[in-house]
């Protein structure tokens, strides 16, 4: 089940009140990073809670009003959404405005740095890399991702499997173009969350679709997804981390009509 962070007694972490507070300046507002796509803000009221804010220029509201009506869309087919070490990341709302839009998400807290502006996009699909990109974050290999998490990674791989196999099969979405982040702690609870744990989130899907039915674009899109961005295990790479990978995956597609589909998939991206 998707969930939701509410709070019913402090308007501080509503919409309406981040946007008279970024009218207004506020001291409470920190920028967590700003970019072509818009700026990421938290409160510090509610610092579990992170506000991307579209303004009309940049044009992204748009796109940003379709990737949480198919978030709402993926919750109403009840997928499992949240494993030990990997969960899809929650969106709480999304209004429109006149000069733009605010959506309110789950903060994902950077494990490097608590503070910083970029996010740990976690690439299990490379032996070894640490680079920066601009817009999307700081990409690091299964060597560096090890050196942060420091505890095995084939939990961390085997949820990431069930939880993109329940997106996929129980939420009904292909996950065209996803992220994969790595944050620390449990941010639901903590402003700064608890350093010793780590947590794998699934997020952005403004260019995904909903699955009708497993056609041939469909299975084809899925693939596209698996193997545009290295987030996940390559067998040639780390059989180990690959294997347990496909196993989540397959788990979850076991306890659906679509296990034929998922080894398919799996086929595919493999050749």
């Amino acid at each position: 089940m998707c969930e939701r962070k509410v709070y019913k007694d402090n308007s501080f972490c509503q919409i309406h009140s981040i946007s008279s507070k970024l009218n207004s300046k506020s001291k409470d507002i920190i920028v967590l990073g700003s970019g072509g796509a818009g700026t990421v803000v938290y409160d510090k009221k509610c610092p579990d809670l992170a506000f991307k804010i579209g303004h009309a220029k940049i044009n992204k509201c748009g796109l940003w009003s379709i990737e949480y009506k198919y978030y709402v869309d993926i919750c109403k087919n009840k997928p499992q959404t949240t494993f030990s070490h990997a969960k899809l990341i929650s969106i709480n709302d999304f209004e429109m405005f006149d000069n733009g839009c605010i959506m309110s998400m789950e903060r994902v807290i950077n494990p490097i740095d608590a503070n910083a502006t970029y996010t740990i996009q976690a690439n299990f699909g490379q032996e070894t890399v640490d680079y920066k990109h601009e817009q999307r974050g700081r990409f690091l290999g299964i060597k560096e991702l090890r050196e942060i998490i420091k505890a095995p990674l084939e939990p961390y791989v085997y949820d990431l499997g069930r939880l993109l196999s329940s997106i996929i099969f129980v939420g009904m979405n292909d996950c065209y173009d996803i992220e994969v982040f790595l944050g620390s702690g449990d941010v639901r609870s903590t402003a700064f969350g608890d350093k010793n744990s780590h947590m794998l989130y699934v997020a952005d899907f403004d260019l995904s679709l909903p699955i009708k039915k497993f056609d041939k674009k469909t299975i084809e899109r899925i693939v596209w997804a698996l193997q545009a961005v290295p987030y996940f295990p390559i067998q040639e790479v780390d059989k180990y981390l690959y294997n347990s990978f496909e196993k989540g995956f397959i788990d979850i597609a076991k306890t659906t009509e679509y296990l034929n589909e998922a080894l398919l998939i799996l086929k595919m991206y493999n050749e």
